[in-house]
C-alpha cells in the first residue's frame, strides 16, 4: 500500500512524520494553521514588541 506523501507549502512537515496532519486547500499544514491563528496573541511587533522586550530585559536583570 503506497499512500502519497503531503508536504506542507509553509513550514515543509508532511504527512510521513505526522499521521495526524491536515492540509487546507493551499496546502498549509494544521500546526501552521493554529499559529497563524495565535500569533497576535504572543507575538507583539513594532513599538509595542520594543517595549515588551524590553520590559522582559529589564525583568531579567533584575532577576540576576
Amino acid at each position: 500500500m503506497n499512500k502519497s506523501i503531503q508536504i506542507c507549502t509553509n513550514c515543509v512537515m508532511d504527512s510521513h512524520d505526522d499521521k495526524l496532519i491536515t492540509f487546507d486547500s493551499k496546502g498549509v499544514c494544521c500546526h501552521c494553521q493554529k499559529y497563524f491563528k495565535e500569533e497576535p496573541l504572543f507575538v507583539f511587533k513594532g513599538k509595542e514588541g520594543e517595549l515588551k522586550l524590553a520590559e522582559t530585559i529589564e525583568k531579567n536583570k533584575r532577576r540576576w
